[in-house]
């Protein structure tokens, strides 16, 4: 036991920390390890003994960032030291001790805290999931396929930018959706009917030296990330005609005004809204639905349980529906592996065909 567990929280700030503890901790129970997992357990480490360069670093990224839910925190931590000192990646000696790795990354903290928390305060988590397009092809394809309506489309929060360049890309779809087994085969390819594609995300518009940081230290995400580059250099990405803009989702003033202005009527959120708070979550949900031209459709991909178990689910918002439609959970958060449909599948399907 700590010695600290017996010191109850009495402020807002000290609650925070515990929260931020209690996920690097489930970050760090993940069955899956790409590089992030020691980390996440050392960070969980220093929190329950309450590390003073830990906890500062942490407080200074928490008044910057409010509306950043626990586990996007815990995660840009991460990927911010990684960008400032990457040595703390590096596997430690055998025998190297848990006091003795959180002494080194005091060390790195007390030289580069600044650099990290400003890091922390400007970025988002900017993965870019080269493979993330493919269940949007699937569902957005099927939904307009009655030709009624041409397609607006916005994807929030996007990265480098690659997945609204992605859709209606056939060599890609090909080559992507092999690698994802669904119950009933794999969809055929249908084309999206779009009028207009945009790419949006908070300034600074992420670069791939960000993306790279964001993606981990292992060789399974150096073979992702040479994925996602090569995905980028396609002909049928470099020639989609998408326009990016920088919107802040949170500023929702901008972000409706966004919207309205193009005439969006399809958004898609992927791994965004994981990254808010609860209360934060439902105000950008609550300006996409005032916000989109009718038909007015949000697809949704969140990973399981925050990040911190496999897989994600698959959700569609439909204006004027009252809940949303829950359609599929993906046994990988990287688009391996499997399709299974959850309850509202089959209604879905009745009403737009997937082929």
């Amino acid at each position: 036991m700590s010695p600290h567990d017996d010191k109850r929280p009495t402020t807002v700030a000290s609650n925070a920390i515990a929260r931020v503890q209690q996920a690097a901790a489930d970050l760090g129970g993940h069955p899956q390890d790409h590089g992030w997992r020691e980390f996440y357990r050392l960070i969980a480490y220093g929190l329950e003994l309450r590390s003073p360069g830990l906890v500062t670093v942490l407080e200074s990224a928490m008044t910057a960032r409010p509306e950043s839910g626990a586990t996007h925190l815990v995660t840009m931590l991460g990927i911010a030291v990684r960008a400032q000192a990457p040595e703390c990646f590096r596997s430690p000696p055998t025998g190297h001790s848990p006091e003795q790795r959180l002494a080194v990354l005091e060390a790195v903290l007390d030289l580069h805290a600044e650099p990290v928390a400003a890091t922390i305060a400007a970025r988002q988590n900017s993965f870019t999931g080269t493979r993330r397009f493919l269940l949007p092809q699937v569902l957005l394809s099927a939904y307009f396929a009655d030709g009624d309506h041409e397609v607006r489309f916005a994807d929030i929060g996007t990265g480098l930018g690659v997945l609204p360049a992605q859709l209606n890309a056939a060599d890609l779809y090909t080559r992507f959706s092999a690698d994802l087994r669904w119950p009933q085969g794999v969809p055929a390819f249908r084309p999206i009917p779009f009028a207009a594609r945009y790419g949006l995300d908070r300034d600074p518009l992420p670069d791939r030296a960000w993306v790279r940081a964001c993606y981990g230290p292992s060789v399974y995400y150096r073979e992702m990330y040479r994925e996602l580059i090569e995905s980028m250099s396609h002909p049928q990405v470099r020639e989609a005609e998408v326009k990016y803009a920088a919107v802040d989702l949170l500023d929702t003033e901008a972000l409706a005004e966004f919207l309205v202005r193009e005439r969006i009527n399809a958004v898609n959120l992927s791994y965004v809204l994981y990254e808010l708070s609860p209360a934060n979550r439902r105000r950008v949900l609550d300006t996409l639905g005032a916000s989109l031209v009718a038909p007015g459709v949000v697809t949704i991909t969140e990973p399981e349980r925050e990040l911190t178990q496999p897989g994600c689910t698959v959700l569609l918002i439909e204006s004027g529906r009252e809940k949303p439609w829950r359609l599929a959970r993906v046994s990988d958060g990287h688009f391996k592996g499997a399709v299974t449909p959850l309850e509202d599948f089959d209604a879905f399907t009745e009403i737009h065909p997937i082929v």
